[in-house]
């Protein structure tokens, strides 16, 4: 509710189109335990390129896999960059 009613302070109206919410507690996630990559400044250079690219068949994306590295716009960024290097993949 709080979320929703931010975001209609924001665009007043965008409230009439939320369908669903949903919220997770991060810290109780068994997968990641509410953590980001975090790599030195040398390491972001030296992994760049493979973080982005595939490896064979796999495609990497989420907030490690990004220039915006520990923020949801990264993680949005590299799953829509993932999707379309999977969608060209798949018309060659």
């Amino acid at each position: 509710k709080l979320a929703v009613s931010v975001v209609e302070k924001i665009f007043p109206g965008s409230s009439n189109l939320i369908e669903n919410t949903a919220t997770i507690a991060w810290i109780n996630e068994p997968f990641t335990r509410c953590s980001y990559m975090a790599l030195a400044p040398t390491q972001v250079t030296t992994h760049w390129q493979t973080l982005f690219s595939p490896a064979d068949r796999l495609f990497f994306a989420g907030e490690h896999a990004t220039i915006y590295q520990g923020y949801m716009e990264g993680a949005v960024e590299s799953g829509q960059r993932a999707a379309k290097n999977i969608i060209e993949t798949s018309r060659s």
